[in-house]
């Protein structure tokens, strides 16, 4: 994007149609950077209604609500984004914060047989 700032992001897949991935965002951690890049690669997150399969989708949001024709295309209320782990480690810190898949998300995935759950 011109004038943006630049950011990387490594995704590591891990499953088939619903992509179960790892993504590792290097030392720039920028405003929807995983959400933007995941969408630029043409693979939106579950449940993102802004950088989700159709632009119109958070204006939608914004005007009705939660619908049943939202569920129908975005499968989840919110986006299916979470943070598994921090490593403070690299910045000279000793902490590594780790937290479980919330039961939503886990719930989503069961649900459609997404593999490789951690």
């Amino acid at each position: 994007m011109a004038g943006g700032q630049p950011s990387v992001t490594r995704f590591d897949p891990r499953d088939g149609r619903w992509l179960h991935l790892g993504a590792r965002v290097h030392a720039t951690g920028r405003k929807h950077q995983i959400r933007a890049h995941a969408q630029w690669l043409g693979h939106s997150l579950v449940g993102d209604k802004m950088y989700g399969p159709d632009a119109r989708l958070f204006l939608e949001f914004i005007e009705t609500g939660w619908t049943d024709a939202l569920a129908a295309r975005l499968f989840m209320s919110r986006q299916a984004l979470h943070c598994a782990e921090i490593d403070l480690r690299p910045a000279g810190l000793t902490q590594v914060f780790a937290a479980a898949l919330p039961a939503d998300m886990r719930e989503f995935c069961v649900a459609k047989g997404v593999e490789g759950l951690r």
